[in-house]
Order: C-alpha cells, then sequence, then structure tokens
C-alpha cells in the first residue's frame, strides 16, 4: 500500500474537514454522524475528548475526498463481532461516508485490539 500524506488538521477541521465540500450528509452513514456533532455545534476541544481515536484517525486519514476513502477492517478472528457488526478474517472494504455505524461504534472499532483498522482512498 502506498504511503499517504496526512491531513493537516487546524482548529475544528476534525470534525467539519473530513466533511469535504459538503456541507452536511445525509443517511446512516458515519459522515452523517459527523455532520450531526458538527451541525450541533460540538466543539473541537469537546469532539476530541469524547472520541479520540476518531480523531485520531481523521487526522491520518488519506488525503482525498470522503466519498474516496474506504474503511478496510480484518478481524484477526473470524467472526468478531464489534460496533454493531460480525467482522470477517479477510479484508472487508467499507465506503467512509456509507459507513453504518455511530461514533461510539467507531471508537469501539478503532479501539478493538482484535480488528485491524486501516484507512485508503479508490486508488489503493
Amino acid at each position: 500500500m502506498a504511503a499517504k500524506t496526512p491531513k493537516s488538521a487546524s482548529a475544528n477541521e476534525t470534525i467539519s474537514g473530513v466533511l469535504g465540500d459538503e456541507a452536511t450528509h445525509e443517511g446512516n452513514g458515519i459522515a452523517a454522524k459527523i455532520s450531526e456533532a458538527h451541525a450541533s455545534g460540538m466543539s473541537e476541544a469537546a469532539f476530541r475528548k469524547d472520541y479520540p481515536l476518531v480523531a485520531k484517525m481523521i487526522d491520518t486519514m488519506p488525503v482525498a475526498s470522503p466519498g474516496d476513502i474506504f474503511i478496510r477492517i480484518t478481524a484477526k478472528t473470524a467472526g468478531f463481532r464489534r460496533g454493531g457488526m460480525s467482522h470477517p478474517a479477510t479484508p472487508t472494504e467499507h465506503r467512509f461516508v456509507d459507513f453504518p455505524v455511530d461514533l461510539d461504534q467507531l471508537e469501539a472499532i478503532l479501539g478493538e485490539a482484535e480488528l485491524v483498522v486501516e484507512f485508503t482512498d479508490k486508488d489503493d
């Protein structure tokens, strides 16, 4: 996998920067959940405090349009459950903006030692 240039995070970029040029995202994907947090007035500091692993993930995401970013998850044990879903032992890609979890579930997935989580863009 080619090395990606991480995003540089500035004030409030963690919440709004990941959303790209679109003001809001609709639906049940994680981008919509981040959009909701931003729209509710959640501050950068509060977001980083409540979701440190999600904030770190966003800081190191490949530079790409949010629609071009994928979350690749591989379970060390086939069928391992975290974040409300079962994860196979083979790498499975989920489009970031449509990934059907909330912020707490994504935080749990990112912090789980039984899962290998990577972020790629559509060119990988």
